[in-house]
């Protein structure tokens, strides 16, 4: 399994550290995650459940995508997950893109830049596996994203796509 070494990020008052993805943290990153999604009013129904707690396990054991969180002292308040960007009507993975499959945040660090911090680690986590482009989708709506992707050099493609929630989806993409 490939692991991201673990690093501090400036500038934050708490000791702010990020590190690979265990099985340890699956529970933690699932109502991590329910959490970020209820306070933006959202429900993803493929982030609940048994099926989302064995679907964060994988992706803490997997090779092919990759995971991370970021911690303040011992606690989970951030992860970001990703993998080779998937060409559907080929069945194929896209050469040289990544795409950027969730980024979340606890609710109650939010505004304290933890985004950044996130988008830059997966940017070098992208870079490292040999990435040179990378994908995501964000809802209409969610302008707090869409802020933070544009800041990180994100621009939007002209894609539109749908949510399982129903609500659409824009496609950005960034260069590694």
């Amino acid at each position: 399994m490939t692991t991201e070494p673990s690093e501090r990020s400036e500038g934050t008052a708490a000791a702010l550290s990020h590190r690979h993805m265990s099985v340890d943290d699956v529970e933690a990153v699932a109502v991590l995650v329910r959490r970020a999604l209820a306070a933006d009013g959202r429900e993803l129904l493929e982030y609940f459940g048994v099926r989302s707690l064995a679907a964060w396990r994988k992706r803490a054991e997997s090779d092919r995508e990759w995971a991370f969180v970021i911690t303040e002292g011992s606690t989970v308040v951030g992860v970001c997950h990703g993998s080779p960007e998937w060409d559907f009507e080929r069945n194929e993975t896209v050469p040289g893109v990544a795409h950027l499959t969730g980024l979340f945040v606890a609710p109650e660090v939010w505004g304290r830049g933890h985004g950044h911090t996130l988008v830059r680690v997966a940017h070098d986590v992208m870079r490292k596996r040999g990435f040179t482009q990378a994908r995501l989708w964000v809802a209409v709506g969610n302008d707090r994203a869409i802020r933070l992707y544009a800041a990180e050099g994100w621009r939007q493609t002209g894609r539109v796509g749908s949510a399982s929630d129903g609500r659409t989806l824009l496609e950005y993409e960034a260069r590694l």
